[in-house]
């Protein structure tokens, strides 16, 4: 190893690390809370408000009490309430959030359905709709009336309002079987012509989205707003919303296209399906909601280790620490000087971002969610998933798929790291011939290294000797292949749940084998393959070539420690990067002994 190959290693390291920093969701620290947060309040906080009471202005017409509808297709079971008329859970029947339920044959139990929307926030349901001034109708708390009726394929629920003063709402959310989307109306009519003018509402797009947890680098539940033909798009995650900051996103006229949340592999976001209705969508203001289902989980944890209730200085620092979510409103401007109603027609999208479902015209909005986690290096991350697919057709096995990806980009650089063995191996001896007159030299100007090297430069070029050049590039080849892993891993759909072989069930999550104590930091779980990483990038390194040039071989000294660096930084990342790496790693110690024995 010369020490331009050095050079290289230790620049394309620091753009490892500076391109993952500069790609992740920006999260600025938690403030500090300036009051003390109650028992009390935070549990209510972790409890659904019981809904008050209906405003005098309104007429709620054949309904009287709440009631719950729920809708079954064949892809959604929907939770809807009459209560705001709104969806307050939506999950999957066909994936599950479980890795065991995933990898069945069979489709998830109920128990295991995997939830697109989740009842978080009573003031705020799904599709919910509410006036954006303060002393507007209460509509999200009002009881709507409610009728249902079968359609081709499907079922309708239409809600209907009258506020008593003229003006009158209608929601009509359309389910069909097939779809993941859901197709909505809403009808907004003035019968009154002295109260014309805009009015302006808060539409509450799929805010509700339950994060997955899981391996380090994955995105939390977060808002995303998306708007003309740019495939970049607005991303704010529930933890840089929290303590009741929130974002307006200036929406320009008529070019809104979605909004809504969104995790790496799922996505809940609201289509506007014309002109006149994108027109109306003025503004989009992202806010964190709080996952009560989290903080009721830590509650539980800490009465069942702590054998008591916790305090409210406890239960304030569990609130804290609970990840938070987010939500999009869209802020509409609707013009109501027609006495006939404003309809504004929308589709409300929850599924995977999977691009093989994308690519149906009916979701072909929504690509820009998969499309935009590929815009750096993108043609790269694309071939790198050909490769794994057909390799994955080959084997079933999406582990193996990423062992015979790494043959395969190890036997294409083969033939350039035979020949960078054997220029090593001609630079080795040249060198070796110039010791005497290279120590004579670190004599003469031992206390002067500028002269010396300006010498050692002089003599090796009256002597043709050049250092190799093609461990730099071998390299920079390889660290595409890394970088589009990287992306693929944490946001590919088709490698979540993805088993290998043992104890390594999800190739997109650490492999957190089970042990039967308690390791200091790490816990009751160890990534193995981080660790087997480590070790053989370490008996690699120790293979190569030793240098002549004393320079160099500190160099290679210092590379003894990234294989340590490597290892922390995927400790808790994607076991299949990790995977990539070990193959990498000993496909290089057989390589090298093969050079070694070729080259004897």
């Amino acid at each position: 190893m010369d020490r331009r190959f050095s050079l290289a290693l230790l620049v394309s390291l620091a753009f490892v690390f500076m391109y993952v920093s500069l790609t992740q969701p920006k999260i600025p620290p938690r403030k500090d809370s300036a009051a003390a947060t109650t028992e009390a309040e935070t549990e209510n906080a972790a409890t659904p408000e019981t809904p008050v009471g209906l405003s005098e202005d309104f007429v709620a017409t054949d309904a009287e009490l709440d009631e719950e509808i729920l809708v079954d297709t064949d892809l959604f079971r929907a939770r809807l309430s009459n209560r705001g008329a709104v969806i307050r859970e939506l999950f999957s029947k066909v994936h599950s959030r479980s890795v065991e339920s995933s990898q069945s044959e069979e489709p998830p139990p109920e128990s295991e359905w995997l939830p697109y929307i989740q009842d978080m926030d009573p003031e705020f349901g799904t599709l919910g709709l509410r006036a954006n001034s303060g002393d507007g109708p209460e509509l999200e708390r009002a009881v709507w009336a409610v009728t249902r009726e079968a359609v081709d394929g499907g079922e309708e629920v239409r809600f209907r309002l009258e506020d008593g003063a003229g003006m009158s709402y209608e929601k009509v959310f359309r389910f069909r079987n097939g779809l993941h989307a859901v197709d909505v109306e809403i009808r907004i009519a003035n019968q009154d012509p002295s109260r014309g003018g805009t009015r302006s509402f808060l539409l509450t797009a799929a805010g509700n989205m339950p994060g997955e947890g899981g391996a380090k680098w994955q995105r939390p539940p977060s808002a995303v707003v998306v708007f003309g033909d740019d495939p970049e798009f607005e991303d704010f995650p529930g933890s840089s919303l929290s303590d009741g900051d929130s974002r307006m996103v200036e929406t320009p006229s008529g070019s809104a296209r979605f909004f809504g949340s969104h995790t790496n592999f799922f996505a809940a976001v609201l289509e506007p399906l014309d002109e006149a209705t994108a027109g109306c969508v003025l503004r989009v203001k992202c806010e964190a909601v709080l996952d009560r289902f989290a903080v009721d989980t830590a509650v539980e944890e800490f009465r069942a280790a702590q054998g008591s209730a916790p305090g409210s200085a406890t239960l304030r620092d569990i609130r804290e620490d609970a990840e938070n979510n987010a939500r999009a409103m869209a802020i509409l401007e609707v013009p109501m000087n027609s006495a006939e109603p404003q309809v504004l027609r929308f589709q409300l999208f929850a599924g995977p971002k999977d691009p093989g479902l994308m690519e149906d015209e009916r979701y072909a909005a929504f690509r820009t969610l998969y499309i935009a986690d590929y815009k750096r290096f993108a043609w790269i991350n694309k071939t790198l998933l050909w490769t794994l697919r057909r390799f994955h057709d080959l084997t079933g096995n999406w582990g193996v798929a990423i062992i015979l990806l790494t043959v395969l980009v190890k036997t294409l650089l083969f033939p350039m790291n035979r020949m960078q063995s054997r220029t090593m191996e001609q630079f080795q001896k040249k060198m070796a011939k110039l010791k005497p007159q290279l120590e004579e030299m670190k004599k003469k100007y031992k206390n002067n290294t500028r002269k010396f090297h300006e010498a050692q430069q002089k003599l090796m070029r009256e002597h043709q000797v050049r250092p190799p050049v093609f461990g730099c590039l071998i390299l920079f080849l390889q660290f595409p292949v890394f970088i589009g892993l990287f992306q693929i891993l944490r946001t590919s759909f088709e490698l979540r749940h993805q088993p290998f072989f043992g104890w390594i069930d999800d190739l997109s999550q650490p492999d957190a084998l089970g042990l039967p104590f308690a390791l200091p930091l790490l816990g009751a779980t160890l990534n193995v393959l981080p660790l087997l990483m480590m070790a053989s990038m370490v008996v690699h390194t120790k293979l190569m070539p030793k240098p002549a040039d004393p320079q160099a071989a500190q160099m290679q000294k210092m590379m003894l420690f990234m294989p340590f660096i490597f290892g922390v930084f995927l400790y808790s990342y994607a076991s299949g990067l990790s995977l990539y790496m070990l193959t990498n790693a000993l496909l290089g110690i057989v390589q090298a002994k093969f050079l070694k024995v070729a080259s004897a």
